[in-house]
Parts: structure tokens; sequence; C-alpha cells
């Protein structure tokens, strides 16, 4: 019975030192397989390279004034990446093409097999190769891979973008990415000019990289065919397959083939809707102008002077967001709803928050946003007469005759002017209820009791009691 459990033992070890030489030298195998079919040539032939679709790709960079120029194309060696590469290798002959692979299929660079393909189709046409490899953040749900994949390939491109002084990318978008993006803003509710269709501007502030996708409105069939009808090396693996099958967009390619029996000339149409929407949303901006003069921006806030005309929700969320978007704040669109009932609705002071940091306050058909937090830290750290700034301009809103010290402006930039009455100052702080007094100003109470400030009469005296009158102290 020993001697056969030390058996058992002993064909189990071997059986594990096989399977690892196994993998080992199957990997050793694949490598070398791909190391040998770079000697086959991927070269493409321009000979009868013409067709629709280049065609189209050429009356594309003509609208952009794109010809004539070193250029960046996105690739991932699928078949309408590879259709892209091909065709703009055909049109920039004269031209440097540098191309961008991330490797987001298989979590070992070395072995993939899409890797050696990419770097051989490159080296072949005369193509600048610059690849990465995206790590996966076991962190990320799922759901979210796919903006975390884009956002890292969007990195790549303007990485190297600034590495080689060219700020045109070229991406093989076509018209399923166009409509996936239709249908996600249509059912989300967001604004239709954001929508990536033949163009997109880098979002990254140090960027000036433009996107450029020629096949947006060509369907992957055509594309397909070109693929076929030339000959063009693409990835044969299913690792597109698999990804595609993770991707949160799949739902609308599930989608389409019903809408393809059941309304033919959909897609089109789709197109139609959708640039007669952004006509409809630029011409709305133009018409919001005079509600955006209202928008008086400060470094840590901003006031709006409401019309007594009604403001629709639609467009008061977009007021609202495109506000709060120049400080890089989100706020929620379930919050701006309240916000907007409550203006709409009362008469009296309302004030709340807008995120973990921001405040508003309304009163008057007058919204005033600003960053509690900074502001706060702001009252409590400077020292005496530091914030006093005799060169502000004074408030508009202010009455011309009166030399206000304290205007609303002011406030939001930081700088406030107080002084303590006497009695209780041996506290560190005071606050507008606490023995404060304050200069002219048109800053609401209610908002200014939202903060307390340095004591800067800070005294060992026997505390007394004194009356605060506000009429008196504070003029508005």
């Amino acid at each position: 019975m020993e001697s056969f459990y030390v058996i058992s033992l002993y064909v189990t070890f071997m059986a594990g030192v096989f399977t690892a030489f196994y993998n080992t030298l199957s990997k050793s195998a694949t490598a070398q397989d791909w190391q040998e079919s770079i000697d086959e040539t991927y070269q493409l032939d321009f000979t009868d390279m013409d067709s629709y679709l280049v065609r189209k790709v050429k009356g594309f960079c003509d609208t952009n004034h794109l010809l004539n120029k070193d250029i960046i194309v996105s690739i991932t060696g699928d078949i309408q990446s590879m259709a892209l590469v091909s065709i703009l290798k055909y049109l920039y002959q004269n031209n440097t093409i540098h191309v961008v692979f991330v490797n987001h299929y298989q979590e070992q660079e070395n072995y993939s097999e899409l890797s050696y393909f990419l770097q051989s189709f490159c080296k072949d046409n005369e193509l600048k190769y610059h690849s990465f490899h995206y790590t996966v953040d076991k962190n990320v749900l799922q759901i979210d891979t796919t903006n975390k994949i884009r956002e890292f390939v969007y990195e790549c491109c303007e990485n190297v973008s600034k590495k080689v002084d060219c700020n045109i990318i070229f991406q093989a978008h076509d018209m399923s990415n166009t409509y996936n993006n239709i249908f996600d803003s249509m059912l989300t509710g967001k604004d239709f000019k954001d929508i990536t269709m033949a163009t997109y501007t880098s979002k990254n502030s140090n960027s000036d990289c433009n996107y450029y996708h020629p096949f947006y409105n060509i369907e992957t069939k055509k594309i397909e065919s070109f693929v076929e009808t030339h000959d063009i090396p693409h990835d044969f693996t299913d690792l597109h397959k698999t990804f595609k099958q993770l991707k949160k967009y799949t739902i609308f390619n599930e989608i389409a083939p019903l809408l393809d029996y059941t309304y033919p000339e959909w897609k089109d149409q789709l197109l139609l809707l959708c640039h007669e929407k952004v006509g409809y949303e630029n011409a709305l901006e133009v018409k919001l102008e005079p509600l955006y003069s209202e928008f008086k921006y400060c470094k840590y806030g901003f006031t709006f002077n409401m019309t007594n005309d009604y403001i629709p929700f639609k467009i008061w969320r977009k007021l609202l967001t495109n506000a709060m978007s120049n400080y890089q704040v989100n706020v929620d669109n379930m919050l701006i709803e309240k916000i907007y009932f409550s203006c709409n609705t009362t008469d009296t002071i309302i004030q709340g928050e807008l995120t973990e940091n921001w405040r508003f306050y309304f009163e008057n058909m007058k919204l005033i946003a600003y960053d509690y937090t900074q502001l706060q830290q702001i009252f409590e750290t400077m020292d005496e007469y530091e914030h006093i700034d005799s060169n502000q301009d004074s408030n508009q809103d202010c009455n011309p005759d009166c030399d206000y010290v304290n205007p609303l402006n002011n406030f939001l930039d930081g700088y406030f002017h107080y002084t303590n009455s006497e009695g209780n100052n041996d506290s560190l702080y005071v606050s507008i209820n606490y023995n404060m007094l304050v200069e002219n100003s048109n800053i609401p109470l209610d908002l200014l009791a939202n903060f307390r400030f340095k004591n800067y009469n800070k005294m060992d005296t026997e505390k007394t009691s004194n009356y605060f009158d506000m009429d008196t102290t504070i003029s508005f």
C-alpha cells in the first residue's frame, strides 16, 4: 500500500514537470514560428488600390486639409484598422506614417502573435511602429474595462504625438461605432454634440491632438469587401471577437440585424437625425448667449442672475452643467433637477450642497455657487488684512454711488474684510452670528453664516455680551 502511494506521488510529480516543460516549449515554438513569419512579406500591392473606399477616404482627407502631412494611425489588427492603414499608406506614400498599437488582448506582451504580425506588417510597409501594453486592473469592474482601455489608447496616441511632433491621428471607427454612440446618447440624455463622429478633439488640456474617422459613415460590410478584394492581411484569431463581447455596446449590435430587416435605410436616417440634432443644439447655443452673459465667474465660484422668463429644465441643466465644467466639477443630474424645481416654485432662501466641496445659495432670482471648502480654508489661514485688496473692481450689482469694501465677486475671489466687535474675543474664530462687524457689502447674511473666520482681535479680557445690529453693520 505504501509503495503504491509512493508510485502515485512520483507519477503526479513527473506529470507536473512534463506539463511545465510542454508549456515552455509551446511558448518558445509560438515565438519562433512568429519570428520566422516575420520573414514572410506583408508588403501592400498598390497597383490596383484605387476603389470606392479609397476615393471616400481621399475626399475626407481633402475636406479636412490632411494630405501631404505626417500622420499617426491607431490600429488593433482587425479588419477596419488594417483597411484604414493600408489606404492611408497608399495616399501618403511620400510622408511618414506612425502606427500605434495597444495590446490589451493578452496579459503577456512577449508572446503576442498579434504583436509579431503588426510589427512585421509595419516593417514591410515602412511604417513607424509604436507598441504599448495595457495591464488589466483587477479592481476595475468588467463593464468599465472598455472605457479604461479607450482612455489608455488615447493616452498612448498623445504620448507618441508629443514624441514625433504630429497631432493628426486616424482611427478606424466605422458606421457601427457611430450608431452605437448615437444610441448611447439617445438613451442616456447626452448632448449630441458630444457624439464622436467624423472628428474628435482631445479633451486633454495639455494636448492639441485631433482624431479623424474617415470610416464614420461607411458600413462594415463594405470595408470587409475591400479587405477581401485587395487581400489585405489582418488578425485571423478570435481575439477581437472575444473582446467585442465584453463591450457595453454589444446590445446595439444585437439590435442592428432586426432594424436592418424592418427598416433597411435606418442607418442613413439615424445619421441624418444626428446631424439635425447637432444643428439644433448649435442654434440653441446662439439663442442662449443672453443667458450665458448673466453668469459672472470668479476664482472660487460664480453668480447667475435668472430672468423672470420661464427656463425649460433641459436648458437649465445645460447652463448649470456648462458653468460647473469651468471648475472641472460634475454635478449629479438629480440634484440639478431638485435645485431647478425649488428655484421655480418658491420665493424663500434656498441653499445646500452641490458636491462634497461645493455649495449653492438662491435668493431673489439669483443663484450663487461657491467652493465652500477652498474659501473656508482661505479665511481660516490668511494673516490679518492679507485678504484686503483695494484694487478689486466693484461688483456691477452694487450701487455705484457707494464705495463697497466687500462686493460679492471679491468674496468669491477669496478676499473679505471684517473686524471684531468688543467682547468675547477669546475665541479662535468668529462668525456672522458672533460679534463680527462687516463693512458695506452685498453678500447675503445667510451665506456668510456658513463660514467661520479667524479672530484677529483675540484678547484675554472679561467676556461681555454685545448686541449685533445686522441692519446697521451690513448694508445691501
